[in-house]
């Protein structure tokens, strides 16, 4: 986790490209924009920036950012006010 932190590829795992499968649908006024991609052979570790493009804080719960039962989510942050950014961090197993 630390090496993702750092923006660098983990022991065993290779960066790749951004691609459209890699986007994280949020409910508004939540927005996720993938940064980087790195996998293995049984995982796939896409950093986010989540930024609250509303008004009001919102709570964040990381159950809300798993795509699937098979991952894994650490949040940096657990509330976000106006325009306020946050990094998360969302692993999926193949």
């Amino acid at each position: 986790l630390n090496d993702i932190l750092e923006g660098r590829a983990p022991l065993g795992y290779t960066q790749r490209f951004v691609q459209e499968s890699d986007k994280l649908s949020l409910a508004p006024p939540l927005e996720a924009t993938p940064l980087k991609v790195f996998e293995n052979p049984f995982e796939t570790v896409v950093i986010y920036e989540i930024i609250n493009q509303g008004r009001r804080p919102v709570i964040l719960r990381a159950q809300e950012m798993k795509p699937s039962l098979n991952s894994w989510v650490f949040l940096s942050a657990q509330e976000l006010h106006l325009r306020e950014v946050t990094l998360c961090i969302v692993a999926t197993s193949k």
